[in-house]
């Protein structure tokens, strides 16, 4: 609740930081304004979209800029174990494996940290193939109300604001 974090910060002269309801970049200007806070964080939004804070919504092309740069980091900077870089790219690439079945269940039951990259950079060129034939769809924003493809935060919202559509092949769409 914005108003509470707002009462807290009039009450309290140290920095507050707000959190919560926080999906897209324009929310982050929303919440500041609002509560008056001095930061906003963000958790299950900033998974999926690291790029919130540069003011870059989320889309599923842009979803696999993102993914082609972790893929990148993650294999100069190995982590310890390989369930952390899974569980960031069922984030980073969810609408993309909502087309991609096989290899959402191939990155499931990818057993090292090399095999789950290989899976994500073939999700990602499948994917950039599509933006190439339907860019207009893989561009179009996906953080709000009324989006052409279902986000990982949208997934279970139960508050009337979810996607129209689940993520697809457009292919079959079309």
């Amino acid at each position: 609740d914005w108003r509470a974090i707002h009462a807290l910060k009039r009450a309290l002269s140290i920095p507050v930081v707000a959190n919560g309801g926080v999906e897209a970049p324009e929310d982050v200007a929303a919440c500041l304004s609002a509560t008056e806070a001095d930061g906003v964080m963000s958790s299950e939004a900033a998974l999926e979209n690291p790029a919130i804070f540069e003011g870059v919504g989320a889309s599923r092309a842009g979803q696999l800029a993102l993914a082609r740069e972790y893929v990148e980091l993650a294999r100069r900077h190995p982590p310890r174990c390989s369930s952390v870089v899974k569980a960031h790219l069922f984030k980073l690439l969810y609408m993309a494996l909502q087309a991609h079945h096989g290899l959402r269940v191939r990155l499931g039951s990818a057993s090292s940290f090399a095999a789950a990259c290989d899976v994500a950079e073939e999700v990602i060129a499948l994917e950039e193939a599509e933006a190439a034939r339907n860019p207009a769809p893989m561009a179009a924003r996906c953080d709000g109300p009324g989006a052409p493809f279902l986000t990982w935060y949208r997934r279970h919202r139960s508050d009337g604001k979810q996607s129209v559509a689940v993520a697809g092949t457009l292919a079959a769409e079309a």
